[in-house]
């Protein structure tokens, strides 16, 4: 949250909120369950990547929702 880009924007504001995918997380999970073995992180990271690319149902949700609301001091 620091840092600026070239032209003096802060970089944070031009990282985009919704994560694409490649399939391989989701490979990779679905090989390990063939084998039985737990791979849970990759998994969790799978389904992280699959919420944030639901952008339209987070905007919605955002406006019926009422989260927390951190203070960082």
């Amino acid at each position: 949250m620091y840092f600026n880009d070239d032209d003096g924007t802060p970089l944070l504001e031009k990282i985009m909120d919704s994560a694409g995918q490649k399939g391989t997380g989701k490979w990779t999970a679905i090989n390990a369950l063939d084998l039985g073995m737990p791979v849970t992180l990759i998994g969790e990271a799978v389904f992280a990547r699959c919420l944030s690319s639901l952008k339209a149902e987070r905007i919605r949700a955002s406006g019926k929702l009422e989260g927390p609301s951190p203070k960082f001091e």
